[in-house]
C-alpha cells in the first residue's frame, strides 16, 4: 500500500510580513488512484459517481479517502453540482481554482435548521457556462 502527500501552502506577505502558511496531511492505505483530465462543456455531465462497487468513472464512496477537482484552464469557469439523495449544493471553479474533500460526507440545507445529517455524495456534475475547459480529476483510495 502507497502513502499520498498532500501540501498545501500559502506564500504572501503583506506591509513586510509573512501571513502565509504550508499544511501537509500523510494519507495512508492508499490502494487505487484515478487521475484524468475531462472536457467539461456547456452541457451538464457526470465526472464522478459513486456506489457500492466499482465501475468506469463509479467509485466506492466508504473508501475514497481523498478527491480533488482542478479546472486546470487559463481561463473559463467550470460549475460543480455536488448532489445526495435529497439535496445538492453548488461550486463555482475558475481557472485554477481546486475542489477538495476527503471523504463523501455532505448535507445541504436551505431551511436554516441548526441539525445536520450527513450521508453520501450520490455523484459529482460539471457544466461551463459557454466553450470547453479542462479539468483534473484526481481520486485516491
Amino acid at each position: 500500500m502507497a502513502t499520498l502527500k498532500v501540501t498545501i501552502t500559502e506564500e504572501i506577505s503583506i506591509d513586510g510580513v509573512e501571513r502565509g502558511s504550508s499544511t501537509n496531511l500523510d494519507i495512508a492505505s492508499v490502494t487505487q488512484v484515478d487521475n484524468r483530465i475531462v472536457t467539461v462543456t456547456n452541457t451538464e455531465a457526470d465526472i464522478v459517481k459513486f456506489g457500492s462497487a466499482i465501475a468506469s468513472g463509479t467509485f466506492v464512496a466508504s473508501s475514497v479517502k481523498y478527491l480533488r477537482i482542478t479546472n486546470t484552464a487559463t481561463s473559463g469557469i467550470v460549475n460543480l453540482r455536488i448532489l445526495g439523495t435529497n439535496e445538492e449544493y453548488f461550486v463555482k471553479l475558475t481557472a485554477g481554482n481546486s475542489f477538495i474533500l476527503n471523504n463523501t460526507s455532505m448535507d445541504a440545507n436551505d431551511s436554516g435548521s441548526q441539525s445536520m445529517t450527513l450521508a453520501n455524495i450520490e455523484e459529482i456534475k460539471a457544466i461551463t457556462s459557454s466553450g470547453t475547459v479542462a479539468t483534473e480529476i484526481i481520486v485516491v483510495s
